[in-house]
């Protein structure tokens, strides 16, 4: 059974839609050590990049596939990691990315956006974290938009809409977002799927694009999250995912939208939704839903 908890200071059992939804109070952080002070619910057990090295990201360039890398890049951040990293940055600013941002098959990485003099917004691809352990991204902002659509003359028309989330979460573990900022997207703005033990606090869910090139047509979404626990996870408790002091905002549908696998009915989703705000726009048709 697919199990998803809002939140409060109570204690009490409530059925929205027909679905036993529980009031309880919000998830305490695991007692190992924790992600960083004020980590929260499942994804505080994240170790990141403690007791690795440190990359200091100097510049706010960016290259494709086929172009030299450039040291001192967030991207050269990521991609050159072999082993335990925090990524600090000494520039502040927007970065125009060449092509998607990636965090695959990569663990114990964490990208501190709060070392930033003015903070940092990736803009004009997707963030995508696959595969990805032992992550913590904190205060950046993620800002997609569909100025390189497939379909959209105007950029370089290589990025797939119905791919093309702010940040999308899919086979990782223990990760958490922490004060980051997402908009902009063509398909879900930030979602978590097949993943566990993951933890998104403090950040904004907003404006996904209602005309963004994606092949449904209007598709402005929040947040799609599908888990794929087991029955004797969901017993233990481990392998949850907790949205904990989040703004969804400006979005027509999936603030958020909640269900198990999609293959196997045995697999199923674990959500806390603690504390969240959920800002309606105009539109009749706007839902958050158990799917």
């Amino acid at each position: 059974m697919n199990r998803l908890r809002f939140a409060s200071q109570s204690g009490r059992t409530i059925a929205v839609d027909s679905v036993a939804v529980e009031i309880a109070a919000a998830p305490a952080a695991p007692t190992a050590s924790i992600a960083f002070p004020g980590a929260v619910g499942q994804g505080a057990v994240s170790t990141g990049g403690r007791g690795g090295d440190v990359y200091r990201v100097t510049n706010l360039s960016d290259y494709g596939n086929a172009d030299p890398v450039i040291a001192g890049s967030l991207r050269d951040a990521i991609e050159s990691a072999t082993g335990p990293r925090t990524i600090v940055f000494d520039v502040g600013g927007a970065l125009e990315l060449a092509r998607p941002l990636e965090i695959v098959d990569k663990a114990n990485l964490t990208i501190a956006g709060q070392t930033s003099p003015s903070g940092v917004t990736v803009y004009g691809y997707n963030t995508l974290l696959q595969r990805a352990d032992d992550v913590i991204i904190r205060q950046m902002r993620f800002r997609t938009g569909d100025f390189n659509a497939i379909g959209n003359a105007t950029g370089n028309m290589d990025l797939l809409p119905e791919a093309a989330d702010a940040i999308e979460i899919v086979e990782s573990n223990r990760v958490i977002l922490d004060s980051v900022s997402t908009s902009w997207s063509m398909d879900e703005t930030l979602s978590v799927t097949r993943s566990k033990d993951v933890t998104v606090q403090n950040s904004i869910i907003s404006e996904g694009l209602d005309d963004g090139f994606h092949s449904s047509g209007p598709h402005s979404r929040g947040s799609l999250v599908r888990g794929e626990l087991t029955p004797a996870e969901q017993a233990a408790g481990t392998g949850g995912i907790t949205f904990f002091g989040n703004l969804w905002a400006q979005q027509d549908r999936r603030s958020p939208g909640v269900g198990g696998d999609e293959v196997d009915p045995t697999l199923n989703a674990d959500v806390n939704i603690v504390n969240n705000v959920i800002s309606v726009v105009p539109k009749t048709r706007h839902f958050s839903s158990l799917l």
